[in-house]
């Protein structure tokens, strides 16, 4: 099939299934999120922000919607509703590096690690005594740790401002 007539046949496909459907199910729909539209293709459709057409939520052509599942009301001519998974939750907020949280609020600083492996014994000169940070195997920590501690801890040693 060329492109151009799969094009024609998809553009035919997309206007019987909305012609189909009631003038409601190009608006907002009780089974889509806040904001976002419902748009239907054959027998599935989705949520999508309009301006993007990023599709926010599937919906499947199905007798009965499963359970959680938000229904469309709009039975096509066998009785077929367009049910909708429910929208995926947030992502939580990705946690910031120690690295990062101190590149942001603190770009001009001067850090550097103390305490040597494997029996680590570290301590901040006075210079560098705005933040300090002990690490035992440096997870989590800034780069330049080095081999983890057997015993005590690294600091890392940080002065955040010129004084």
């Amino acid at each position: 099939m060329s492109t151009l007539m799969h094009a024609k046949l998809t553009a035919l496909s997309i206007l019987l299934f909305t012609a189909a459907l009631p003038a409601a199910a190009q608006v907002p729909n009780k089974a889509c999120p806040p904001g976002t539209l419902l748009f239907g293709y054959g027998d599935s459709a989705g949520c999508i922000k309009p301006g993007t057409n990023e599709v926010v939520v599937k919906c499947f052509r199905q007798k009965t919607c499963p359970s959680g599942w938000k229904g469309a009301g709009l039975p096509d001519e066998r009785g077929l509703d367009l049910c909708c998974l429910p929208p995926a939750p947030p992502a939580p907020p990705k946690r910031q590096t120690l690295e990062e949280m101190l590149n942001e609020h603190y770009p001009n600083r001067t850090c550097r690690w103390d305490g040597e492996a494997p029996f680590c014994d570290g301590k901040c000169p006075p210079d560098l005594k705005d933040g300090q940070y002990a690490s035992k195997d440096g997870k989590g920590m800034p780069p330049g740790f080095g081999k983890p501690c057997l015993t005590g801890m690294k600091v890392y040693c940080c002065r955040f401002g010129v004084y």
